[in-house]
């Protein structure tokens, strides 16, 4: 097949970048009603088998077996006060989408379109956020800026692990602390997965000192490499170290962890086991609602794919069946509850960044705390709530891992009950702030954090960038602000008062924070969100 002309990637450029600008532009916050009873109950979770591949659902399967795994989770309707205009308008809208997906694609999976290729990065930054005719998107939204650890070509792993989106996924390597070994960042069990051809092969293991500096990176075709050995095959490793992390990012932590393990889960739960009126219901209301609707889109667009290509299959390494597998492994054995609380996966860190999210943390432990106290005086309270207990026992059956670790759903304290309101809401706004809009200044460099690490030392083609680019950019559409005040919701005047607890706690860590400019890498309150839905 003959490459792609210059002026073919032109026409798909403008079109799907003039498609990004108009969502991002003409996008609305979605309304936040008050919780009617009578519409809760719209979700069904039954089980399907592997083969009943609809849009709603995910198979898992064990690639070894071949044996069904526990389902991943979806909704298998858009519940109906999510879904004013969602049954017609953007059903139409979305078919649309995946049609002209499918016969005027942006890019396929294959490791090379054949198509024209930008070779400097700063180049390929502006091209294709300023100078596509029709979609200029600066207009629209800020053109992303170096943050610490990000110069050009090189990638700083030990500042993006201190104050940076690696942060999340880094251990001190003894249990004395960091100072008796350093930190490593695992991200080996990649390797199981194969890659297209012409690409190398991900999963990586990184090392740091106690200071933040890189000791060795180990991968399964360089081995095990120090800054000191073949300076070629060092720079090999920390490419395929990086393009791993930025894979399991967005595919599975970002995607499957926090839109689907959490929200969803979380979602279907709550629906089908509170009353509007359950106070609890009311705590979690303004951080779940139209997270069902919006993944019902967004899951099958970026992840599933159908007769047209994923965006994830177009700009990362795996194959489908691949990236099947991965999110297969993930949902049975290697999702974790805690990966979402950040004074679990900071408690080994002292940097601004692990500062700023433990601050934040504990704004939003608060006011779990705060909230629920009004209605539960003790443990007995909790246990002694028949909802409650129903809504815990379904969401360990659906969260991946359970959720016992930080509840029990048989004997569940108020403490367990604090703790997981809190993670929860953290999720939707802190971690996806962290791991989805945040990422926006440090993914878009990808000759300094590369998506795939292409043999012969090639890049990626103007075509496949734009893509990226414009996914990355449509992650950061208006949505319902956390500063916003929502205590409408709240069922009496005390819970009123800890709602807008919340909004004063949010308005003093932002005075406190660095403002003119803003510090890139930190988690600003005003910029975070009430939930996923957009």
């Amino acid at each position: 097949m003959a490459p792609p002309s210059e002026t073919s990637c032109s026409l798909r450029r403008i079109f799907w970048t003039a498609f990004a600008k108009t969502k991002m532009d003409r996008n609305q916050r979605s309304p936040l009603p008050i919780p009617n009873n009578n519409l809760l109950k719209t979700c069904k979770t039954d089980k399907l088998g592997v083969k009943s591949f609809l849009p709603h659902y995910l198979p898992t399967v064990d690639p070894g077996t071949g044996s069904t795994s526990k389902l991943v989770v979806q909704a298998e309707t858009v519940p109906k006060d999510e879904a004013i205009l969602y049954q017609w308008l953007v059903q139409i809208v979305t078919l649309v989408q995946w049609v002209l997906m499918w016969i005027f694609p942006l890019a396929t999976g294959d490791s090379r379109t054949g198509g024209p290729v930008v070779n400097d990065e700063d180049e390929m930054v502006q091209d294709a956020f300023t100078k596509v005719p029709f979609a200029n998107l600066q207009k629209s939204f800020q053109a992303p800026v170096r943050p610490p650890g990000m110069a050009k070509g090189r990638a700083d792993i030990g500042e993006l692990a201190r104050n940076g989106p690696l942060l999340r996924y880094t251990q001190a390597k003894s249990q004395q602390g960091p100072t008796q070994g350093g930190y490593i960042i695992d991200l080996s069990k990649l390797a199981k997965y194969k890659v297209y051809p012409g690409l190398h092969r991900l999963g990586a293991k990184a090392e740091l000192n106690a200071v933040w500096q890189v000791t060795s990176i180990t991968t399964g075709e360089t081995g095990a490499v120090s800054p000191s050995d073949d300076p070629e095959r060092f720079a090999l490793a920390k490419q395929i170290f990086l393009a791993s992390a930025a894979t399991y990012n967005s595919i599975l932590h970002h995607t499957m962890g926090v839109h689907v393990a959490m929200a969803e889960c979380f979602e279907i739960a709550a629906r089908n086991t509170l009353s509007g009126s359950h106070p609890l219901l009311r705590l979690l209301w303004a951080h779940f609602f139209g997270a069902i609707r919006s993944n019902a889109q967004t899951i099958r667009t970026d992840l599933q794919g159908g007769f047209f290509n994923s965006t994830f299959e177009s700009v990362f390494s795996w194959p489908r069946e691949e990236i099947f597998k991965a999110v297969a492994d993930y949902w049975t054995d290697g999702f974790d509850l805690l990966e979402m609380d950040p004074s679990h996966y900071c408690m080994d860190v002292d940097s601004p960044a692990a500062n700023n999210l433990r601050e934040l943390w504990g704004v939003i432990a608060m006011y779990s705390k705060d909230y629920l106290s009004i209605y539960y005086k003790d443990d007995e309270a909790v246990a002694t709530d028949a909802s409650i207990v129903r809504f815990l026992t379904l969401l360990n059956n659906l969260v991946p891992g359970g959720v016992t670790n930080v509840v029990n759903p048989v004997t569940p304290t108020l403490s367990g009950l604090t703790k997981l309101a809190a993670v929860f809401i953290w999720s939707g706004t802190g971690e996806h702030g962290a791991v989805g809009q945040n990422m926006w200044n440090y993914v878009c460099w990808t000759a300094t954090w590369p998506l795939r690490v292409y043999q012969g030392a090639l890049r990626e083609d103007k075509d496949r960038y734009q893509l990226w680019l414009n996914y990355n950019y449509i992650l950061n559409v208006p949505r319902a602000s956390l500063v916003k005040d929502f205590s409408d919701l709240a069922l009496d005047s005390k819970g009123e008062a800890v709602m807008k607890e919340l909004q004063k706690r949010l308005k003093k860590v932002q005075e406190q924070m660095p403002s003119a400019p803003k510090k890139a890498g930190l988690l600003y309150p005003d910029e975070l969100d009430c939930n996923i839905a957009s």
